[in-house]
């Protein structure tokens, strides 16, 4: 929404001003023309939860839940059969809805000459800004504010790993769930932020009858006149007066502003921070566990570890025995073997055995 103030304070975004303009000159024209020229389309709130969907419906400013849908073919069916049951829902507009765990937010400042490709300057600062590369993640950059005195933008960035989406959106579509439009979900978040939804999943909007569209605009004008010129019958002391309250507030806003943004960077790192200690099993524990299971008759040839999966080559007596106390280990599971036995002359056993490590002591 367009914010006189932030306005006031920063340089002239003539994009901002007529999207809030025009909000603002619908709402002076009679409801029954307003709902005709622009009629408001319920929308579908969809929030990825555990591999399942939780599904809302707004309209008419309420916001109804409509259930948990699977992400498989028990879930189409019940989106099937919710559809069929309420055929409004098949021309609301689905957005998804991506909740903290599978996204991140950075805010950062960057150079006032960024806003001429702000997309591709972020690209470049991605892998400064987050843990990933560009190639990795889909991003959105917007700008929360310039400041004119240091020449600088404030700047969101809203994130998402592409192995995290796509499956997602994949197995969205094989159950009927086509957004069409993906964005970060603080709560409720209705107002578009960010746009995360790749174009391999864009679906092209539908457009209606040039004459609605000729209408509006006719309508919109007539309403533009009017409001262009209302304001000439208004006297200079209202505007001095708000110019004056605005000037005395914009000291303590940006100190709030501040102190916000400092607390939403510490909070996002530290979360990020723990929720990946708590995701990744430490390596020295995994190998302190493997020295203790290993029986002294036993030793290793080789050793790999690679995203979670260990593979171990060695030489042992009883290698079915060391199958079972792996098994047992809470730093290891989905134990088998990886090739065949092969014994030598001395009747010792060659193995190649394969196990998943999770992190044992979160578990």
């Amino acid at each position: 929404m367009f914010d006189l103030p932030s306005l006031l304070k920063t340089e002239f975004d003539y994009n901002a001003f007529l999207r809030w303009w025009g909000l603002q000159l619908g709402f002076l024209a009679p409801e029954g023309v307003r709902n005709f020229l622009w009629p408001r389309r319920p929308s579908l709130l969809i929030r990825p939860m555990s591999g399942q969907l939780l599904v809302f419906v707004y309209e008419n400013d309420n916001l109804q839940e409509l259930g948990l849908f699977p992400i498989d073919e028990t879930g189409a069916q019940a989106r099937d059969a919710l559809f069929a049951k309420n055929p409004y829902l098949c021309d609301t507009d689905q957005v998804l809805m991506l909740t903290q765990d599978v996204s991140l937010l950075r805010r950062c400042k960057l150079p006032h000459a960024a806003i001429e490709n702000l997309h591709q300057v972020v690209g470049f600062e991605l892998d400064r800004l987050t843990p990933f590369k560009p190639e990795q993640v889909y991003y959105s950059a917007r700008i929360l504010e310039r400041i004119k005195e240091s020449k600088q933008l404030r700047v969101e960035v809203a994130l998402v790993l592409r192995d995290t989406l796509d499956p997602l959106l994949q197995a969205m579509h094989r159950c009927g769930w086509k957004p069409f439009r993906a964005d970060i979900d603080e709560g409720v978040a209705l107002t578009r932020r960010h746009e995360l939804l790749p174009e391999a999943f864009r679906i092209p909007r539908k457009r209606g009858p040039w004459w609605v569209a000729a209408a509006a605009g006719g309508v919109l004008m007539a309403i533009a006149g009017i409001a262009l010129w209302l304001p000439l019958t208004m006297g200079e002391t209202m505007a001095s007066r708000l110019q004056a309250e605005i000037k005395a507030g914009n000291k303590v806003v940006a100190e709030v502003e501040a102190l916000k943004t400092g607390a939403e960077k510490i909070r996002i790192n530290a979360n990020f921070i723990r929720r990946k200690k708590r995701e990744e099993p430490r390596m020295l524990d995994m190998l302190e566990e493997l020295t203790r299971i290993l029986p002294d008759d036993t030793w290793l040839n080789g050793l790999q570890y690679d995203e979670h999966k260990l593979l171990v080559q060695g030489q042992s007596p009883n290698s079915t025995e060391l199958i079972e106390k792996l098994e047992v280990s809470p730093y290891f599971q989905d134990v088998k073997f990886a090739s065949p036995i092969t014994k030598d002359a001395n009747r010792i056993e060659r193995f190649q055995i394969s196990a998943a490590v999770i992190n044992g002591q979160a578990n």
